[in-house]
């Protein structure tokens, strides 16, 4: 799935693309608004081949930023060598992840550099309240050790975070924004709303945050 963005009108160049690689991860957000996709397409990942020949005619249609989603994105098998043919062809590099393979000291060491910002999907200030939400044990504790190496590695790549807030954490975002700016690196904090897409519609009625 690739999404083309641009404020200019339609005959002209875009300049944010937005590509979905890899149909794969390994939570299972009760929000998920790609459920549907995981579901039909498990474990799929979109070819290399075909995100670097979409890659190549962007650029040449004037586009100069890429966001790399899922999914888990760093669960492609040819993630480093897109983010290497990415900066080839001059694009900017926006990862977003649930801490994936940046919990390897390795893989760190070989994607930060190819990566302008990382965000990371943090819903909780400690296990119980994140994995309430990722529906994954361990899963705090695997984004715990992505974000302490991307604090140590990664003094180049920008760091944000995406929380999804639901009715029943809502309460608790002070202090999952205290945990999160707790992070030094992290420099942006995107606070969204459930989408009514995929398990954020199956389950709106129970997450949703009415204005009342």
């Amino acid at each position: 799935m690739i999404k083309e963005y641009s404020a200019l009108s339609d005959n002209k160049p875009c300049y944010r693309v937005e590509i979905h690689i890899a149909y794969s991860c390994a939570n299972h957000c009760v929000f998920c608004s790609e459920a549907p996709w995981l579901e039909e397409k498990p474990h799929y990942f979109v070819p290399k081949r075909i995100i670097i020949d979409h890659l190549r005619r962007l650029a040449r249609k004037g586009c100069y930023h890429v966001t790399f989603t899922g999914g888990e994105p760093t669960r492609h098998p040819d993630i480093l060598d897109i983010l290497v043919k990415a900066r080839a062809l001059g694009y900017a590099t926006y990862l977003t992840t649930n801490g994936g393979r940046f919990a390897s000291r390795s893989f760190c060491r070989q994607a930060l550099p190819l990566v302008d910002e990382v965000c990371f999907s943090i819903h909780g200030y400690n296990a119980r309240t994140h994995e309430a939400l990722t529906r994954r044990p361990k899963s705090f504790a695997t984004l715990e050790k992505s974000l302490q190496h991307v604090q140590t590695q990664g003094r180049h790549t920008f760091c944000s975070a995406n929380l999804v807030l639901t009715r029943s954490h809502m309460l608790l975002l002070p202090k999952i924004m205290e945990y999160i700016f707790s992070w030094p690196h992290i420099k942006r904090l995107l606070i969204s709303l459930v989408a009514p897409e995929g398990n954020g519609l199956r389950h709106y009625e129970s997450l949703l945050i009415r204005l009342s």
